[in-house]
């Protein structure tokens, strides 16, 4: 009993120097995203622009009856009320305090790098094979949008729930302890609750099942599934209740398809060769010649081993594919796929998971000390990728010089330079892009200056012509009604904001303004009516 004791403050206290090693690392690479601002892409829809939802409490039971884009998207597809409720808890704690967001990040990636060591030691692997792969996690460069970008807490929050999950469960299934299963299915529960995608990794838990040596019957297997499948359920159906739109099955799975060859090559490809990383990827025009070489190593590595842990590999391949296939599905059709590097958090871990069941990777890689190296090289091209990520201007100048074909890039940063005082080089790269398919996003911003120069009449020109393009746009009726407000000609500002409703049902910005018309007009019925409507959508006015 002494020797057992005395085992497990050794263990404790080791655990702590490796946590300490992974802090300081970690810290110190990314410690100057501390001082980042934001970059307007998601942290103004999920943030910037939601104080009125976030600062309420009360949302937080609203967070699992609304689709994640609340209030910013009335078409969005993503169902992640955990991530809502992370962002109603950090802005009544941080509330405009940028520093404190990143900090919260990088607590959150050093928990998790910590969590895949545990992770790596719970399949037997050798506690320095497990230090240096965590460490290769923790430093690597396709990771850098989801530590330095507020809004991939997403990530990092489905990783800090699912390998808990997975740990319990392995744990139950050795010692059969309650207490494992309650926390495997709690933490199995959150992760699910936090992205979409945590369904598919249910065949991860059943390949573990399957070669954990333990006893199995039908009892244990029903004691083990039957929560994760209930959870699934209750998901399932608030998510129903919750998206108005959503993609079709047969539409998803035709898109998992027709991407599967391309998304592969480009997710296996930034995991072995993170060269190549971009702010905004896109599938179509990325480089593949990354992924066909990793494959071909991967292989050979498997091939050229002596010795192979086929369980290590099969879960690990298993992690991989399931938690990238959900990445290949295109939320809004006819544009462009956009592949995300913040989503390789788990699928990175699947990887690392394959090359430790090989012997070339942990007898040489591993023992010759090699990793070394790698983890020198990875933190390099992460702390200069971070740069990427400091704040609008430096995020959408990269974005619009690395995929021109992505509209949003230019239109925003246009809109930065015209925030900066430079209207020439925001009113150039408009007129640039009102050359392409996309002028409705040219013409709708180059709406805007004329606006906010007092043209008024070459605005409503710009407008019209976008509405020709898309005249189902709600934000540039939006636009067109605060062209007639401030020109006092307030019957067309009620007309346009009414079509700005009549376009999108939830665009409260428009609602408001018609609310105030009505009370102007002494019709309080009337803007009682859409104040109450406006409370539904969880805003205190």
């Amino acid at each position: 009993m002494r020797k057992l004791y005395g085992l497990m403050l050794y263990k404790l206290k080791q655990e702590r120097y490796v946590f300490l090693l992974f802090a300081v690392v970690i810290f110190l690479l990314y410690a100057k995203s501390l001082f980042f601002k934001f970059t307007y892409l998601d942290d103004n829809q999920l943030l910037i622009n939601r104080t009125h939802f976030l600062d309420n409490f009360a949302n937080i039971i609203k967070s699992f009856q609304e689709p994640v884009f609340y209030l910013a998207a009335s078409g969005s597809t993503y169902y992640r009320p955990i991530l809502n409720v992370f962002f109603i808890l950090e802005y009544n704690l941080f509330s405009d305090n940028f520093f404190l967001y990143h900090l919260f990040n990088i607590i959150l990636h050093l928990l998790n790098t910590f969590l895949v060591y545990k992770f790596f030691t719970k399949f037997k692997v050798k506690n320095t094979t497990s230090i240096a792969s965590a460490l290769i996690f923790g430093v690597h460069p396709v990771l850098t949008q989801a530590v330095g970008w507020v809004p991939g807490i997403n990530d990092l929050l489905l990783a800090l729930f699912l390998l808990p999950s997975i740990i319990y469960f392995i744990d139950y299934l050795e010692n059969g302890n309650k207490k494992n299963l309650f926390f495997y299915i709690l933490f199995f529960s959150l992760s699910i609750f936090t992205k979409e995608s945590a369904i598919l990794l249910i065949f991860v838990y059943a390949l573990i099942f399957f070669f954990v040596k333990n006893k199995r019957s039908i009892k244990k297997f029903l004691i083990i599934f039957l929560p994760q499948l209930l959870t699934i359920g209750a998901f399932l159906y608030l998510r129903f209740r919750a998206v108005q739109l959503d993609v079709p099955g047969s539409y998803a799975m035709n898109s998992i398809l027709t991407s599967f060859v391309g998304g592969f090559l480009v997710n296996i490809g930034k995991i072995l060769f993170p060269v190549n990383l971009f702010v905004i990827p896109i599938l179509y025009e990325s480089n593949y010649l990354y992924g066909i070489a990793s494959i071909v190593i991967i292989l050979l590595v498997i091939l050229i081993s002596k010795y192979k842990n086929a369980r290590l590999i099969i879960i690990g391949a298993t992690l991989f594919v399931v938690s990238f296939l959900p990445t290949l599905i295109n939320p809004t059709p006819g544009d462009k796929l956009v592949m995300f590097e913040h989503r390789l958090y788990i699928p990175l871990i699947g990887v690392l998971l394959v090359l430790i069941g090989t012997s070339v990777y942990t007898k040489y890689f591993i023992g010759k000390k090699l990793y070394i190296l790698v983890i020198i090289v990875f933190s390099v091209l992460t702390f200069v990728h971070l740069d990427d990520f400091q704040n609008q201007y430096t995020f959408w100048r990269k974005a619009a010089a690395i995929v021109d074909i992505f509209p949003v890039a230019k239109a925003n940063l246009a809109y930065v330079y015209y925030r900066d005082g430079k209207v020439d080089d925001a009113k150039r790269l408009l007129t640039e892009l009102a050359e392409t398919e996309h002028r409705d996003y040219a013409y709708d911003n180059l709406g805007m200056i004329a606006t906010y120069e007092g043209d008024f009449d070459k605005a409503m020109d710009y407008f019209k012509k976008s509405l020709k393009f898309n005249p189902l746009n709600s934000t540039t009726y939006l636009f067109m009604a605060y062209v007639y407000k401030y020109k006092n000609d307030i019957p067309n500002a009620k007309n346009y904001f009414l079509y700005a409703v009549y376009t999108d049902n939830d665009n409260i910005e428009a609602m408001m303004n018609l609310a105030s018309i009505y009370l102007d007009e002494g019709n309080t019925q009337r803007a009682q009516l859409i104040y109450d409507e406006v409370k539904k959508h969880g805003v205190e006015y």
